[in-house]
């Protein structure tokens, strides 16, 4: 079975008036919704993982703290999360990093994964890579991603491709 991963569909990312929009944002959600619209029709498993940083955390110090109750930390609302499906928050990169989603995904039946969501360049990537150490077949819908700008988004996705994905 897969199940759907949404990496940081928050506000941060898609709201026009985040400090931190990311270009081609807009048609990456899109893209992502029409993802997560076709995962609820077919029952898959549905996991929402926004980022948020606590005061101090190697994150906050790195890029700023992002507290859980910010706007910017709200899931973007064409992509939040409905009853049964996971919503979990992560202080760091990964998806998987620290937030129980691998066992979680693996006591639903779940062997593969496709992952939607930004940055592609940090939190896709390393989720990807996450995934694929935990032993699951990861996939990367690539029209549902964006980074800051086309060359971080394609090179991400080439190495993506190489290295532990297969990128759609």
């Amino acid at each position: 079975m897969e199940a759907l991963v949404l990496v940081d569909c928050q506000r941060l990312f898609l709201d026009p008036g985040s400090p931190a929009v990311l270009p081609g944002a807009a048609r990456a959600a899109a893209a992502a919704a029409r993802a997560l619209a076709a995962a609820r029709r077919a029952r898959r498993p549905v996991a929402h993982v926004r980022f948020a940083s606590r005061p101090g955390s190697p994150m906050a110090r790195r890029w700023r703290p992002l507290p859980a109750r910010s706007r910017w930390a709200q899931a973007w609302p064409p992509l939040d999360a409905r009853a049964g499906e996971l919503r979990l928050v992560k202080d760091g990169y990964s998806a998987f990093r620290g937030t129980g989603l691998a066992a979680r995904l693996r006591r639903r039946g779940v062997r593969r994964v496709l992952l939607a969501g930004f940055m592609t360049d940090l939190c896709v990537l390393v989720s990807a890579v996450d995934a694929f150490q935990e032993g699951f077949a990861v996939r990367v819908l690539g029209s549902a991603c964006a980074a800051r700008g086309a060359p971080r988004q394609r090179a991400a996705l080439a190495w993506l491709g190489r290295a532990c994905a297969r990128v759609l």
